[in-house]
Order: C-alpha cells, then sequence, then structure tokens
C-alpha cells in the first residue's frame, strides 16, 4: 500500500484526527502568513475563534516576534535551507495570558499555491518542572558547597589540637624530658599516640576523598626511580617508633623498572596509604612488605602484603569503595579504618588506566596490588 492509498483509506478519519487534536494545529498562507485553518486544540487554547484567527498571522499570538523575523526565518523553508524548523517561543491568549511553546513548522507547496504547517506543543508544564529542578539543583549545590566548608573548617579545628596532642605524646614517648616511671603510664602514651595519628590519617582521607569527588584526578608527569621513591616511604615508616615490633620492608624484584613517568605526590599517597593499612591490619611483630615488579616487561605491577588474618569473600569485595559497607566495618574491627584510603587509591590507580585487587594470600594474611600497562607510566627496565 503506498502512502497515498493509505490517505485515501481513511480521509475523513485523519481530517477528524488533526481537527480534534488537543495540540495546536495551524495551516498558513505562504505569502499573507493569514491564518487558513485553526484546530480544536489552538481555539481552546488561543480562546479566539476560528472567523477570529482567519483575521490574523502568527505576529498576533506570538508576541515575541516581529514580522520582519518571522519573514526572515521561514526563509529558510522556503528556500529549500531547511526542511523543518523547531523552536521555542511565547503564545498570548486573548486574555492576554502567555504560555511557552515548541514550534514544529514545515513548508508546502500545492498546485501552484503555497502554506506553512506548523505543530505547536504546550511545553509550560515542562518549562515549569525544569525551573524547579534548576532550583533545587542549585540548592543541593549550595548544601554541598556548605559541607565542603565544614569540612574544611573542621579539618583545620581537628588538626590543631591532634598535632598538639601527637607532638606532646611524642616528648613522652621519647622520654625527652625524662622517663616515664610507671610502665603503665608508657603504654597509655603509645596508646594516645597511635590513636591520634590514626584520627588525623581519618580526617586527611576524607578531605582527600571529597576533592577527588569535586575536583577530579589531576596527575602530573615526571620521570623518577619508583623503587628509590617507595625506599623512601619505607624508611618513613621505619622511622616511626610506635609499632608493636611491625616492619615494613622493601623487596627489590629483578623485573622492576629502573624509571617511570609518573606523580611522586600521587605515588606518596598511595603507598602512605595501603602500607598504613597493612600495618594496622598485621600482627604484632609482623612484616608488611612491598614490591615492584613486571610481567614480561609489559604489565607494571606494585604489591603490598601483610601477615593479618584472612577476610572473608564479602568483605574483601567492599574494599574500595568510598565507605566500607557496615558489615565489613563491623567484620573489620582490628582494621580500624573507613575504607577510604582504599577507595582513594583505587581512583588514582583507575586514572592511569590500571586495577586495584585486593584478596587473601594462601599463607595467610592479605594483599593489595596496583597493576598498569606499562606503557601507561613508559616504563624504562
Amino acid at each position: 500500500m503506498t502512502p497515498d492509498t493509505q490517505l485515501d483509506f481513511a480521509p475523513d478519519l485523519l481530517k477528524k484526527i488533526i481537527q480534534d487534536s488537543l495540540n495546536e494545529i495551524y495551516l498558513c498562507d505562504g505569502e499573507t502568513l493569514k491564518f487558513l485553518f485553526v484546530n480544536r486544540g489552538a481555539l481552546q487554547n488561543l480562546g479566539y475563534s476560528q472567523d477570529e484567527l482567519r483575521q490574523m498571522t502568527p505576529i498576533n499570538i506570538a508576541p515575541t516576534f516581529s514580522l520582519a523575523q518571522l519573514k526572515e526565518m521561514v526563509q529558510q523553508l522556503k528556500e529549500g535551507a531547511e526542511e523543518k524548523l523547531t523552536f521555542q517561543t511565547m503564545h498570548r491568549r486573548k486574555d492576554g495570558s502567555t504560555y511557552d511553546v515548541e514550534v514544529h513548522l514545515q513548508f508546502y507547496t500545492h498546485k501552484d499555491k503555497s502554506y506553512f504547517f506548523g505543530i505547536i506543543l504546550d511545553i509550560t508544564a515542562a518549562n515549569e518542572t525544569a525551573a524547579k529542578l534548576e532550583e533545587t539543583l542549585a540548592e543541593a549545590t549550595a548544601a554541598v558547597q556548605a559541607k565542603d566548608n565544614f569540612l574544611a573548617a573542621m579539618s583545620h579545628e581537628l588538626r590543631t589540637p591532634l598535632n598538639a596532642i601527637i607532638g606532646f605524646s611524642q616528648l613522652m614517648h621519647n622520654s625527652v624530658f625524662g622517663d616515664l616511671a610507671n610502665q603503665r603510664y608508657k603504654d597509655y602514651v603509645l596508646n594516645i599516640l597511635n590513636s591520634a595519628d590514626q584520627l588525623l590519617e581519618m580526617v586527611d582521607e576524607i578531605l582527600l576523598a571529597r576533592k577527588l569527588e569535586i575536583d577530579g584526578i589531576k596527575i602530573t608527569g615526571e620521570v623518577y626511580d619508583p623503587i628509590e621513591h617507595t625506599a623512601e616511604i619505607v624508611k618513613m615508616f621505619a622511622d616511626t617508633p610506635r609499632r608493636d615490633g611491625k616492619q615494613v620492608m622493601l623487596i627489590r624484584d629483578a623485573t622492576a623498572p629502573k624509571l617511570v613517568t609518573g606523580d611522586r605526590g600521587v605515588g606518596n599517597v598511595m603507598q602512605s596509604s595501603i602500607i598504613s593499612d597493612a600495618l594496622r591490619h598485621t600482627g604484632e611483630n609482623g612484616i608488611v612488605t612491598i614490591r615492584w615488579y613486571s610481567v614480561n616487561q609489559e604489565t607494571l605491577k606494585c604489591r603490598v602484603e601483610d601477615e593479618g588474618e584472612k577476610y572473608p569473600e564479602h568483605v574483601l569485595q567492599s574494599f574500595g569503595e568510598q565507605f566500607l559497607a557496615r558489615d565489613a566495618f563491623l567484620a573489620s574491627e582490628k582494621h580500624k579504618g573507613f575504607g577510604l584510603g582504599l577507595y582513594i587509591c583505587k581512583r588514582y590507580v583507575e586514572a592511569r588506566g590500571g586495577e586495584l585487587t585486593i584478596g587473601n594470600r594462601e599463607e595467610g594474611g592479605t594483599f593489595v596490588e596496583a597493576s598498569w600497562p606499562a606503557a601507561n607510566f613508559k616504563a624504562q627496565f
């Protein structure tokens, strides 16, 4: 069945559909722009009679357009530069009230006469919804900004007393002004020092995680030796005199790259966070190892292992999320963290096209391993 025979099949039905449509439908003279036909939807929306509208042009109901502007616009249709024009404007009713519309306009010629055919949609409700969404978004943005300001202020207010607690605790722990007579007091000082360090680390992680959400990840490129860089981080942990006999060891693997192009600052954040988590998790006198290595000089890996307890599988799946799931948190009381450190590391690793894997070691303990294509770091072996 051809389009023509389809139209012939039910001409009265098609006329009824056009006539009774609740969308506004207009047919205008191609030269004078006067309305030749206006359907029921247009009559109801505008409040004019059919006879009144037949004496008018679109200019009479679209106050935002002048006759010159309208003719310039429809000239594109007449010249064939455009098959259809779609634009938004405003219609004015007989009583003077206005409403927002979206116009779909086409140009036709038939038996040496030309016509403009328009279907108009009332978009007042849609625009009102969009305005409400924008208002809600603005309120949400303001709330987020207020939260960020609060976090920044709290960061300063928390760091100041925490740094004082850490500083005085270090003095007491190191017996700078004389030894503490009672061993129990020494143990208390060590607990204070460890707790303050942990709290300060959590504050820093919360702020850094929020900063990543707002600013994204910006990574610079510099050439450096990843092994020596990691050795500096390991030394920093080795010089901390309060690890219950725990050790951090750097394993120098022969397959490790000699140089990489990356961001030392990001490397500091990642490795320090993972090592710190591993030290909290490993047992007393336990050993945390960190190793850089490669697979056929194609895949670059950095792996941190600890000697703590194994985690249940459902707990492992929660690590790397922005916050640990509640059951994971409760199941990892010895870990004492929110999971933000691993979330931050995961974001950094993925930003360089890598993958962060967290799992249990067969011989006991857990591991965290970052893996990237070696080409992403321009690794030199």
